[in-house]
């Protein structure tokens, strides 16, 4: 009992020398996966983003050429399908601010007003049922001035915000489906 109790001492001394070492070093691993992931996160939306912007049909869509709208919708959907996030992808014109062709769900056109300029950015939206992180790409015309934007966007968050009485049996029951 003795060497029991010894031995228990004395893991608990190295236990107390070595934690806050070994804590810390698993918090920096955490926080440098969180940061990479995030990183390719950004590079992933930013070049789907600059690949509907420079896209051949892109100009002509934005023109409301209708057989060009019809392509870029197909393409824009084979593009979202090559992707595992499968982001929404979207065209969107300035004048006036419409979406002009989209691949999965994409939000009102009107909550990029003053947020899209014409230089590439990328910025999250936060609304009461979702956290959307968007990459946006400016189209510009022939002079070289604003003609529109291309979008690709991610929910990084999503908030349910209902509740009745059938709402925590809902869940039982789809917590329990394998």
């Amino acid at each position: 009992v003795l060497l029991v109790g010894i031995g228990a001492r004395l893991h608990v001394h190295l236990e107390q020398r070595h934690w806050t070492e070994r804590s810390n070093r698993r918090i920096e691993q955490r926080l440098s996966r969180i940061a990479d992931r995030q990183r390719a996160l950004v590079d992933a939306l930013q070049s789907l983003a600059r690949q509907v912007a420079t896209h051949p049909g892109t100009g002509r869509a934005l023109g409301g050429d209708e057989p060009a709208v019809a392509s870029l919708f197909r393409t824009l959907e084979t593009m979202r399908e090559t992707t595992s996030e499968r982001p929404a992808l979207a065209l969107h014109s300035f004048q006036p601010l419409v979406t002009v062709a989209w691949a999965g769900r994409i939000g009102d056109p009107a909550v990029f007003e003053g947020l899209v300029n014409q230089a590439a950015d990328v910025f999250v939206l936060e609304g009461s049922v979702s956290t959307t992180l968007v990459a946006a790409v400016p189209v510009r015309n022939a002079a070289g001035g604003p003609r529109g934007f291309a979008t690709a966007s991610l929910p990084v968050a999503v908030r349910r915000n209902i509740g009745n009485q059938f709402l925590r049996d809902f869940d039982l029951l789809a917590a329990s489906d394998a």
